[in-house]
């Protein structure tokens, strides 16, 4: 009979051999042993239970033959210290929106009296990752998340139901079901892809084009988005945009078309590229 460390070290060797990931391994035996880190560790060397191996085996199949991201397979990804559901329906929460959302709650806590009780919006919610950690991070808040997608609002509400928060989800695109209300914080990460960019498979074959492109040249939404803004922006407010690594300049001179006099900061992730813009009121 197979160990778990034979298995391990199989599929993590085939995994170099195919340049993929071979951490994805063992994220998919966790998985699908049910065990935590240090349970696997403390069972390296027992006797891997055949229907364990079997479910093993097809996880890892699909990850490395058919090319399927292990949170898909998994069902699920970690964002900001929770674990948010996850599917072919929403784009899967990366690291660099983890640091958006840092920042924002830096920024929060900076410009906003602690006691004041924030009416934010997500733009495109998605997975609801954004907007659920926001709701859960700063007590004080009021979150409205929009999203377009029906399968994707299906996928946020059940990570609202599952791990809380104040948060109400509306259908519709970007910011249509909210223009007659006022918020003191627009959260937005719309897709921004140039329509026609190669992607690497295991974007473009298995994410959802919606949550991937964005126009001719990837800035459709931010447009959108900024123009229609000024209906619905508290007196003091801020703005916070994630977008691609060359795109900070261009919507910069978007947000200074109709907020001539905001102060705008690009913020670097910590890869060094400018992944996210921030205005607020003068």
């Amino acid at each position: 009979m197979t160990t778990y460390r034979e298995l391990l070290r199989k599929f993590a060797r085939e995994a170099l051999e195919k340049d993929k990931e071979p951490s994805a391994i063992k994220r998919l035996l966790l998985h699908c042993s049910r065990m935590g880190s240090a349970q696997l560790v403390a069972s390296l060397d027992e006797c891997v239970p055949k229907d364990t191996e079997r479910l093993v085996t097809l996880a890892v199949r699909d990850y490395l033959d058919k090319g399927r991201p292990i949170q898909h397979i998994i069902g699920s990804e970690h964002f900001f210290g929770r674990e948010f559901l996850v599917n072919k329906d929403v784009l899967i929460p990366r690291f660099e929106t983890e640091e958006l959302v840092e920042h924002i709650l830096y920024r929060l806590d900076e410009q906003f009296p602690v006691e004041k009780i924030l009416r934010i919006l997500d733009v495109g919610t998605g997975s609801g990752c954004i907007a659920i950690t926001l709701a859960l991070e700063r007590e004080a808040t009021r979150v409205v998340a929009t999203e377009i997608s029906d399968k994707a609002l299906a996928v946020a509400r059940k990570n609202h139901r599952r791990l809380g928060g104040d948060v109400v989800f509306r259908k519709g695109h970007l910011l249509e079901p909210v223009k007659e209300e006022i918020f003191d914080v627009v959260v937005a990460n719309p897709p921004y892809i140039p329509q026609g960019e190669t992607l690497d498979p295991l974007v473009g074959d298995h994410e959802p084009e919606i949550a991937l492109f964005g126009g001719e040249d990837g800035l459709r939404f931010y447009r959108r988005i900024i123009e229609d803004l000024k209906r619905i922006l508290a007196a003091d407010h801020l703005v916070a945009f994630e977008h691609g690594h060359d795109q900070a300049e261009r919507i910069a001179d978007i947000i200074r078309r109709h907020f001539p006099k905001a102060p705008i900061t690009c913020q670097k992730d910590l890869a060094g590229k400018e992944r996210m813009t921030f205005f607020r009121s003068v």
